[in-house]
């Protein structure tokens, strides 16, 4: 069999970094030289090294060069090492949000805080074509109301794009939604009532944890690895002794701790909520937003009963400010359809149509590739920052995707005073009791990775791992 000189490199490579000889954060040399090493062309070592980016060993940076992955995962945060208590409870409220969103405004901040992909990495100008030209083609699209549960062909699309997760949802069990939070919001409105008891991660979505306070829905939290994800032990123990309407997870990407689900895991959660008689919200916002492309089949494709409720949007991927979110909700599907209706008549034709049009063309997937290397760029940019600029002992989490990384400061540190002084630096973070019911992990923030790393990424980082020292 032969082999190509790009694979002798590539395997090179490898070897070097899963015996340690090339750690974590290290910077490759340069494609040239590299070059000049091996006696072999630029191309060459070119097709070599983004082999090793596919399949997750290295990563550009911008204006940077060539870095290691982390290969190990023994500096994730823990959460358990907070209490959990395993009782229902009210979620406190939180005015984080408009904070966050404000400082995602505001090009004057860092934007380390909302996790909005910077427009330089998305298809607005294909889509934006797209919108001006339909426009202008047929006036019809400004007089009119959408379809009941949005436009058929947006449907009809997602209903192909979802057959990549391993999900067979007609255009007939897809409701089109502003966004993925609206989404959310309806899937726990309409299957829970007040006082309802719901289990989530902890850290959990902010958007998640405000949605339960303001519907007064009572909360457990199950601890919840960034290696692996929700404690299924602990959730069955709660289980058990608790009636729980229903459980929100983010199987894929899990946003703040970016981690993955296992598929033995995927399979044992649904297998509790058939013998618990309980619903699970599933949310996949980030499932497109691999750095190495590979997809994952979601929860809802082992759904037999109608009783995953399956959220997602284009917002992290496409363009947020389209607001196209779709929910496949199961056994609920009159409930939502009606809620949508009442609540705001549908979306906007143009939109649908111009988005559904390029889903159609096969843009989505080409654009993803670019994407993908962009936002695993950025995040490794950060990361490597934080590993220089932090205290040693601060533990970082390790995604393989989404664009944000959880950090856990060693000692005392309080990272709502942190959040203050940072906020007065113009320096955009969010702190950990936001992602928690209860107030937990209030020594952790979040940091997206949504932008190109700059000189004044590098300065802002330097200025926070500054203050934490100082905190600490």
């Amino acid at each position: 069999m032969t082999v190509f000189k790009y694979e002798e490199i590539f395997q090179h490579f490898v070897e070097a970094i899963e015996k340690g000889i090339l750690n974590s954060g290290q910077k490759l040399s340069s494609l040239r030289k590299t070059a000049q090493q091996f006696d072999c062309s630029l191309s060459v070592i070119m097709q070599a090294y983004e082999e090793l980016e596919c399949q997750g060993y290295i990563q550009s940076v911008e204006k940077s060069g060539f870095f290691v992955l982390p290969r190990k995962k023994s500096n994730l945060p823990e959460p358990y090492n907070y209490e959990h208590s395993l009782l229902p409870l009210e979620s406190r409220p939180s005015t984080m949000i408009s904070t966050i969103m404000d400082m995602s405004q505001n090009e004057d901040f860092l934007p380390f805080g909302a996790t909005i992909p910077d427009l330089s990495i998305l298809e607005v100008h294909k889509i934006s074509v797209l919108i001006s030209r339909n426009a202008k083609n047929d006036y019809s699209y400004l007089n009119h109301y959408t379809e009941t549960n949005g436009e058929l062909c947006l449907r009809e699309e997602i209903s192909r794009y979802m057959l990549k997760k391993g999900v067979y949802a007609t255009n007939e069990e897809i409701i089109i939604t502003n966004g993925c939070t609206e989404a959310l919001y309806l899937a726990i409105n309409s299957l829970s009532a007040e006082g309802d008891t719901i289990a989530i991660e902890s850290p959990a979505y902010l958007g998640v944890v405000t949605i339960l306070e303001h519907l007064n829905r009572n909360v457990i939290e199950i601890p919840t690895r960034a290696d692996s994800g929700m404690d299924l032990q602990i959730l069955e123990t709660v289980l058990k002794e608790n009636t729980v309407r229903a459980v929100i997870v983010s199987p894929v990407f899990q946003n703040p701790l970016g981690f993955t689900m296992s598929d033995s895991d995927k399979t044992a959660l649904y297998n509790l909520s058939e013998k618990y008689d309980m619903y699970i919200i599933e949310d996949d916002i980030y499932g497109d937003c691999s750095f190495t492309g590979k997809s994952f089949h979601s929860l809802k494709s082992l759904d037999q009963r109608g009783r995953v409720l399956y959220c997602s949007s284009f917002s992290k991927t496409l363009a947020p400010g389209l607001r196209i979110g779709w929910i496949i909700p199961g056994l609920f599907f009159e409930n939502i359809s009606r809620a949508r209706q009442l609540s705001g008549l549908g979306g906007t034709i143009l939109i649908e149509k111009s988005v559904a049009e390029y889903l159609r063309s096969g843009s989505y997937e080409y654009h993803l590739k670019f994407f993908r290397k962009k936002i695993a760029s950025q995040t490794y940019g950060i990361r490597n920052l934080v590993e220089e600029y932090f205290p040693a002992e601060t533990k970082i989490s390790t995604p393989e995707g989404g664009f944000y990384l959880w950090i856990e400061m060693p000692g005392n540190i309080d990272s709502q005073e942190l959040f203050s002084w940072a906020y007065a630096q113009k320096i955009g973070i969010v702190p950990g009791p936001v992602y928690s019911a209860s107030g937990k992990f209030s020594n952790c923030i979040r940091l997206s990775c949504g932008s190109p790393v700059t000189d004044a990424t590098g300065d802002g980082i330097k200025k926070l791992g500054d203050r934490i020292k100082e905190l600490s």
